[in-house]
């Protein structure tokens, strides 16, 4: 049976956590089953466990998970918009019950519950990208994916279209790739070149304009202002910050002796610096920089940085992959800085709502999407190609741990 765990039995999930995740630590995992369960949903599939008594009577039967997922919900903002998007992770399946198809149940379980949410779309970090390949997830780029550099090419997607429709369509995202790239190198040569005459401004001042010191939880505010202009100048996708989401984050990261920092110039943050330890093969833990937002100052922050931790790098790239839920809710929230328009017939193996035949289009100022008869489509695509070319121009920034 898959169903949603109610308040009191989620706990009991925890023995499979630990033992399908051994790489997080009891601090952590109790920071998450104290704090993250009681605003997620846990969709399990279950056994049931008959058990002698051991006095030749029969124990009623325990309902036991094989298969769980949890779904932890995040406010992202989507293009100026705030959406409910959820965040997949303790995918995990009993090692009794692997290979037998019932993951996949669950996964499509979950998936057409969030669609009939409304929610645009999921995302995870895959232990198995081809596993979650064949769900609808992909890596919208290249670059996006883990070892890209070596990897060998994807394999092409088995989608039946016209070749030079093909073509046509490769083309289009390659010159308005190139366009948004152009576009956005002039615009960070620009802000470098402005962030350049600030410092040498501020480096004309005292060292002290720029000071480093501890968060506190009354500064909490204060940082998700900071936080979510910031990446509104520079991001189109990326989860909202608020009181409660720092409060959150600083649980977890004193799970691994972390905290936040911030840089000030005359009392206004200029950069929220988050941080945890990890250990060494020897049990030494060591400082291990997780998420660094500067608006500027950021030579500064560097050598700052240095002299409180030492060396201390950031932690490991974050490769997410990202899955189309609800195709008419994502397109009415995107926006693409060069207008794209497709005549598309959509297909979707586990969310039958995406099937169809459509004509989008997605300029400056949002986007529509419009059934149209089969007929009418230009190029056929299954959900994973067409999460790929929507995602093209979008500019995102995620590094969600749970």
């Amino acid at each position: 049976m898959i169903r949603y765990l109610n308040e009191e039995e989620k706990g009991k999930t925890r023995s499979m956590y630990e033992a399908s995740f051994p790489e997080d630590t009891k601090a952590f995992v109790d920071y998450y089953y104290r704090t993250r369960i009681k605003e997620n949903r846990i969709l399990v599939m279950e056994a049931d466990q008959t058990r002698s008594s051991g006095t030749g009577g029969i124990r009623p039967a325990q309902q036991q998970p094989e298969v769980m997922i949890h779904l932890n919900p995040y406010r992202f903002q989507i293009c100026s918009a705030p959406a409910q998007v959820h965040y997949l992770v303790a995918v995990a399946t009993d090692p009794s019950v692997r290979r037998q198809g019932k993951m996949r149940a669950v996964m499509e379980r979950a998936l057409q519950d969030l669609e009939q949410a409304g929610e645009p779309f999921a995302f995870l970090i895959p232990a198995n990208p081809r596993v979650y390949e064949s769900q609808g997830f992909v890596f919208v780029s290249d670059a996006a994916r883990p070892g890209a550099e070596e990897a060998e090419p994807y394999e092409e997607m088995s989608v039946l279209r016209a070749a030079e429709l093909r073509l046509n369509v490769q083309k289009t995202v390659e010159i308005r790739a190139n366009e948004a790239q152009t576009a956005e190198l002039r615009l960070m040569k620009q802000r470098e070149a402005e962030v350049g005459a600030t410092e040498a401004q501020a480096a004309q001042n005292s060292s002290a304009d720029l000071s480093l010191t501890a968060a506190l939880p009354e500064d909490f505010s204060a940082m998700a202002s900071f936080a979510n202009r910031l990446q509104s100048q520079s991001c189109d996708i990326f989860p909202l910050r608020d009181i409660r989401y720092y409060e959150r984050m600083r649980q977890e990261l004193e799970s691994q002796e972390g905290g936040f920092l911030l840089q000030r110039r005359r009392g206004e943050i200029t950069a929220v610096v988050s941080y945890g330890k990890e250990a060494d093969e020897k049990g030494v833990l060591h400082p291990q920089l997780q998420e660094v937002l500067a608006s500027d100052g950021q030579e500064q922050l560097r050598s700052q940085l240095k002299d409180f931790f030492g060396e201390c790098p950031l932690d490991q790239e974050m490769h997410y992959m990202m899955r189309i839920l609800s195709l008419p809710h994502l397109v009415k929230l995107l926006r693409c800085r060069n207008p794209l328009t497709l005549k598309v017939q959509v297909t979707d193996d586990i969310v039958c709502a995406n099937n169809g035949s459509f004509a989008i289009q997605i300029g400056q100022n949002g986007g529509t999407i419009t059934p149209i008869q089969p007929e009418h489509a230009e190029v056929k695509m299954k959900i994973q190609e067409l999460t790929r070319l929507l995602f093209a121009q979008q500019r995102i920034f995620i590094r969600e741990w749970v």
